[in-house]
């Protein structure tokens, strides 16, 4: 009991007030677990010595009251004055916490409700620096923690990943395929070099996009080519159209000369006759539109077809 002055002094700064219930209880099992304390918190007193008890059981007896003692002091002393003269003769120090606890312990369940919130719905924005954000959360985790919630080291992780910007996706996917166990130090260093790297990504796209250059696009520009038309011929920067007289070329159907092959009868006549063996499906359709009065006729004596708008006023209908 030796730093009995010091640990005061951490108490006395942060005196129970009431709505800073959590960061008192806090400060008070660092206090009694330095000090070997923290046991007479959760332990019910011993039962009352049998006179002739040995020595080694009165020793003990002893000994337990001895630290009630002084972790009631230690308690008493963080307590403003009104309470302090409300506890002061309460019996054990586990008295003492269960009414504190009942008084300000309603506060306390407000305050873990409004952090475990914070912790769900905050995500990540764009733009803000990954250790930031991973503080803010770590502090969430944290505060619950102090007010006595207990969070396993996988939803830690779970509640971080889960709060990442979409371009993290990768990362949480590694993280996840290879069942990666870390720690939130281990986890926010990983974080880190995963944001330099992306933004080194980003870069590059960035120069790739910006370094393309498209090709000049000629429209309407047509060229042609063929040995049927006349074509341009540049000479000295200026185009000259030459003619091609038909009378001194060969037909490149048949061969002879004095006409071209658009013009060559035995090849107008070769399309119209199909070639041997080919087969020729002709599909004829007839389509007969009518639009007038109803019950009324079109007959046109000269015609193959006659066109009706009903078939009640045929005595016979074959077909």
């Amino acid at each position: 009991m030796n730093n009995f002055s010091s640990l005061v002094k951490i108490l006395d700064e942060n005196h129970l007030k009431g709505p800073n219930y959590s960061d008192w209880k806090r400060n008070l099992n660092i206090v009694l677990i330095a000090e070997k304390l923290v046991h007479v918190l959760n332990e019910e007193p011993p039962i009352m010595l049998e006179p002739g008890a040995d020595d080694n059981a009165q020793e003990a007896y002893q000994l337990w009251f001895d630290h009630d003692s002084f972790a009631k002091c230690y308690i008493l002393a963080s307590l403003e004055n009104r309470l302090q003269k409300q506890h002061e003769k309460m019996a054990t120090t586990k008295d003492i916490i269960a009414i504190l606890k009942e008084m300000f312990g309603q506060q306390n369940h407000s305050v873990r409700q409004s952090t475990m919130k914070g912790l769900m719905s905050t995500k990540m924005t764009e733009g803000t620096p990954v250790h930031d954000h991973l503080m803010m959360r770590i502090g969430f985790i944290n505060e619950l923690e102090s007010l006595g919630s207990e969070i396993d080291n996988e939803t830690k992780i779970d509640a971080i990943l889960s709060s990442l910007l979409d371009s993290f996706n990768q990362f949480v996917l590694n993280i996840n395929m290879n069942k990666m166990v870390v720690t939130l130090l281990k986890l926010c260093n990983m974080l880190q070099r995963a944001k330099e790297l992306i933004k080194k990504e980003k870069l590059i796209i960035m120069i790739v996009e910006k370094g393309k250059s498209s090709k000049p696009k000629y429209k309407n520009k047509k060229r042609k080519f063929g040995n049927n038309k006349g074509f341009k011929q540049t000479l000295g920067g200026n185009a000259k159209k030459v003619k091609r007289d038909k009378l001194k070329d060969a037909c490149h159907f048949c061969g002879k000369k004095g006409h071209w092959k658009r013009n060559c009868h035995q090849y107008l006549t070769s399309l119209k006759k199909p070639s041997e063996g080919m087969l020729i499906n002709l599909l004829i359709v007839e389509t007969n539109l009518l639009d007038g009065i109803e019950n009324s006729w079109c007959i046109d004596s000269g015609a193959t077809s006659h066109v009706c708008n009903t078939l009640h006023g045929f005595q016979e209908i074959e077909g």
